[in-house]
This record gives C-alpha cells, structure tokens and sequence, in this order.
C-alpha cells in the first residue's frame, strides 16, 4: 500500500500467484489462480496429495507409480504398441520432470509467498527487491527445464510431437498432448508487461535470453541482451519475477504431460481419475 507523503517512504509489492500445496499437488491449485479453470480442471485428475517422499526427495507415490509403470512396461516387453525407442523418450521426460518436482525452485514458488516489492525513500531512488527462489535454486531448476524448451535431448514439447503422432497412440491421449503443447506455445508467445527499448518481452524471449544469456550454454548475442536488460534494475527485478512463473507455468504443463506419458506406456486409452 502506498503511503502518506508525510511518512519517510513509500512501499509497494507486486506478488507473483502464490502456487501452494505439495509438489505432487501443484499443477492443479498453482494453475487455476495463474490461468484460469479450464487449464485447471485438467491438471486436477492427475495431481494428488503427497504425504511421503523418497531419499532423494520426490513424493514416494510418484516414484511407486513410475516404478510400476516400468515394470509393466518390461513385462509387455516386444508385445507393448510403443516404439521402445519412444519408450525411453517417455520415461527420460517423466524422469526429468521429477527431478523438477523435487526441487528447491518448486518447493519456493509453490510453498511461499513470492514477488516483488518496490521502496523509496524521500530524496532517494526507486528501489525494487525480489522474494522467491534463490539464484542457485532458480539455476538447478533451469538447466533441467532447458530440456524441455529446446530442441536437442528428445524431450522438448516439439521433439516429444513426434511420439504422438504415431497412429498407435490412443486419440484422446494425442488430444490431451496437442492440447498442452499449444497452451504452452500460447502462453510463452504472450507479451510480459516489460518494454526494453520499445520492444514488449515476450515470455518466450524472456526464457530464451535468461537461459542462453544468464544462466547456461552463453550465447554472445544473448549474453548481450541479458546485459542490457541488467542496466535497469527495477526493470529487471519485474523480468526476474516474469522469469520464475514462466517457469513455474510451463512446469504446470510438463507435470500433466508427465500423466499423459504414464497413461500411454501403461496402454491406457484415456487419463485415469486416479
């Protein structure tokens, strides 16, 4: 809230959605305050409560379920419709997104409150400080997710397209696919509310110059960009708390197509209720 001139300064902060609940139960809560029921609604079947978790931190009815799944999957052995090739690139992916799930990146954006606050004092400047994760939690978290924004280990959103535009994969499983790809693409082609030398930051470009100019693998033309972007410090507080539930909100989508993944090397025809 902004206050009384008379006081010393003034102070306001901007919250990132707060994504609560555990991290096995974050896609549907986290989702439906970020992007609204329909995206919700979808994620809620397939997220469950997480009361146990496993030495190396994931919630241990996920790890059983995934272990079951491999299992089966072994016993079908030439018998199961999937490519074993595809196999391992469903398992690789669900493998990754539990990594995610199991982070200190997830446990902060989904488990705090996480945002930006705005300062001043008279006679002084703006200043703008960022809650949330800490720069080695945000760094872990985002050489993983590298993999499933571009192209290179088989488990992008495009690479895995391939997989599901097989004939033997069951209709309503491909719909639910389709369906999260293009809502990823939608969201990350949206404008951010930051405009850097009269150009309006998509997210997708936020991602990409904070990835490949910030964080991993420099680019020297991104590098560039990420320094200039760093020369506005309230600007790019706003762009760091942007960056963090991009992330956050793609991973809502990476942890339901996990589901898809295990329906399909299950050989089921639809997404379980369970």
């Amino acid at each position: 809230m902004l206050q009384d001139r008379r006081h010393r300064g003034t102070s306001l902060i901007l919250p990132l959605p707060t994504l609560p609940g555990s991290r096995a139960s974050v896609t549907a809560a986290g989702v439906k305050r970020a992007r609204g029921k329909a995206v919700a609604d979808r994620l809620h079947s397939s997220a469950g409560s997480c009361e146990a978790r496993d030495r190396d931190g994931l919630c241990a009815s996920d790890s059983a379920r995934t272990t079951a799944t491999v299992a089966s999957i072994s016993r079908m052995g030439a018998a199961h419709p999937i490519p074993s090739e595809h196999q391992r690139q469903l398992a690789l992916f669900n493998e990754q997104a539990e990594i995610l799930l199991g982070s200190r990146f997830a446990a902060a954006m989904f488990g705090s409150v996480t945002g930006v606050t705005f300062s001043w004092e008279e006679g002084g400047s703006l200043e703008a400080k960022v809650k949330g994760p800490d720069d080695d939690a945000i760094r872990a978290f985002a050489l993983t997710f590298r993999m499933f924004f571009r192209d290179r280990d088989g488990i992008s959103f495009r690479e895995m397209a391939e997989i599901y535009d097989a004939p033997c994969v069951p209709a309503a499983l491909r719909d639910d696919y389709r369906w999260a790809r293009q809502a990823v693409n939608e969201f990350l082609d949206g404008a951010t509310m930051c405009e850097i030398n009269g150009e309006r930051i998509t997210r997708r470009r936020l991602v990409d110059v904070f990835l490949y100019g910030g964080l991993a693998h420099l680019n020297p033309d991104k590098r560039g960009d990420y320094e200039v972007w760093r020369r506005h410090p309230v600007m790019f507080a706003l762009m760091q708390n942007e960056f963090a539930i991009t992330l956050a909100e793609v991973f809502n989508h990476v942890r339901f197509v996990r589901e898809v993944n295990l329906a399909l090397l299950r050989g089921d025809q639809t997404l379980s209720d369970d």
